[in-house]
Order: structure tokens, then C-alpha cells, then sequence
């Protein structure tokens, strides 16, 4: 519920944010062409979703190795049984002493 009121003052906020910016307009230069009068509200809307876009590959990226790295982590605990007590494994563990 909170994403969605959040969202919607978000929208409001740009709204009101390309409104009082209807008028001012700038040149874009690609460095090969350029881009005549462009309003400023939409090259801030362009940048920030080009932006966005670059991100999401390493975003997920990122999410799935945490998953992979936890499922690992799960499956390599479950797995490991040990067969012997922990006594059988020290130096000086003798398996014909008469302490047994």
C-alpha cells in the first residue's frame, strides 16, 4: 500500500516538476548530431531511464548470485553427516585402547 501512495506522490511531484518546466528547452549534442530545443524535464526523464535501464542487467545479476550463493549454502549443510565422532579424528585417537 505505502509503494503505491509513494508512487503516486512521486508521479505528482513529476508532474508539477514538467510543468514549471514546460518552457525551458536546451540543445542536445550526441556529438554527431544535435537536438534542438528539447525540454529540460524531458532530458532529465530520458536520462533517468536510460540510467535505469544500464543498471537492471547488474541488479540482476547481482540477485541471482546471492540466491545461488544461498542455495549453495543450504544444500552443502544438508549434505555433510558426519559418520564418526568427533574423537576418532584427533592424533592421538587409538581405536585399540582399552579406554573404549
Amino acid at each position: 500500500m505505502f509503494k503505491l501512495i509513494f508512487f503516486l506522490i512521486g508521479l505528482g511531484v513529476a508532474i508539477v516538476f514538467s510543468a514549471f518546466n514546460i518552457g525551458n528547452v536546451s540543445d542536445v549534442s550526441f556529438g554527431f548530431r544535435i537536438l534542438k530545443d528539447i525540454p529540460v524535464f524531458l532530458i532529465a526523464a530520458i536520462s533517468f531511464l536510460a540510467g535505469a535501464v544500464f543498471t537492471m542487467p547488474f541488479a540482476f545479476y547481482v540477485s541471482a548470485g546471492k540466491r545461488r550463493a544461498q542455495k549453495n549454502k543450504k544444500s552443502d549443510s544438508a549434505d555433510f553427516i558426519p559418520d564418526r565422532s568427533p574423537d576418532e579424528f584427533s592424533p592421538d585417537f587409538n581405536p585399540d585402547s582399552p579406554e573404549k
